[in-house]
């Protein structure tokens, strides 16, 4: 008989059946094993001679067969009995699995409704970003015109203070000329023109 250790995975491939029902068996001690330290916490070793038990025939339990080829009475329900045993492990592993794919469902629909609502905020953050565009551009638009307006008001503003300086000179030019001395009749007379200040 081999002392060669098995893991779970191991027995599982030996046996043709799941690494879950290798579990069952040793928690249940339909399968001896043994637990040894392991990369990652406790792992479960199990010995070769228990595969070897598990799978060789057994004169005292071992299904007969009559020559018609029909299964003796006390064999086939023993048969029966494990088959039953087996399909309730499944039946167990499915609920197992049904369970973590409804939990696994629940955890998408909650992310899903999280990512509804991140797209939802994300298109009213998008609508307030184009209102205030259109704001900016209004208001770049309205400082546009007024400064349009400011410097047409300025332009008449310069034609208006040339005119009012011209108006001024030629005011001045007015005033300086009537007070100047203006010839007498005899100057006027002798033609000696303005006299000199």
């Amino acid at each position: 008989m081999s002392d060669h250790q098995l893991s779970v995975s191991e027995a599982a491939a030996r046996l043709g059946i799941t690494t879950r029902t290798v579990r069952l068996w040793l928690a249940s001690g339909k399968l001896s094993g043994e637990r040894v330290r392991g990369t990652y916490g406790p792992e479960w070793r199990i010995y070769e001679a228990e595969i070897a038990r598990l799978t060789e025939p057994d004169p005292d339990t071992a299904l007969v067969v009559d020559p018609l080829g029909k299964l003796g009475g006390n064999e086939f329900r023993a048969s029966v009995a494990l088959l039953f045993q087996e399909t309730g492990g499944l039946q167990r592993e499915v609920n197992d699995q049904s369970r973590h794919l409804a939990t696994a469902l629940e955890s998408l629909e909650r992310i899903g409704a999280a990512v509804g609502g991140a797209t939802e905020q994300l298109e009213g953050l998008r609508a307030q970003n184009q209102d205030l565009q259109r704001l900016l551009a209004e208001s770049a638009h309205a400082h546009q015109r007024e400064g349009q307006e400011l410097q047409v008001s300025l332009q008449a503003l310069a034609a208006r203070l040339h005119e009012e300086r011209e108006a001024v000179d030629a005011l001045r030019e007015a005033l300086e000329a009537s007070l100047r001395p203006r010839p007498t009749w005899w100057q006027r007379l002798l033609g000696r023109g303005t006299p000199s200040p």
